[in-house]
């Protein structure tokens, strides 16, 4: 398994508010760093789908919890 999957995968399980919004930024830069490597080798299109999904899942999530985040009493 490619390590932006097993990031993502964590991403998914995470409970932990705080360790969840490392865990996405981790897996963001994962996902840049081998869509590089893809974009520059043969690769297979169906990696970059997955990809691409997972990148608008997390991007999501990002801007789900700046909004739950910004409704938090200060």
């Amino acid at each position: 398994m490619s390590d932006w999957r097993t990031l993502y995968a964590a991403v998914m399980r995470e409970t932990d508010a705080k360790q969840l919004d490392v865990l996405i930024e981790k897996t963001s830069r994962s996902l840049e760093t081998r869509l590089d490597e893809l974009w520059r080798t043969e690769s297979s299109e169906e990696e970059r789908k997955e990809i691409y999904v997972a990148a608008n899942a997390l991007l999501s999530l990002k801007v789900a919890r700046r909004k739950w985040k910004e409704q938090l009493p200060n």
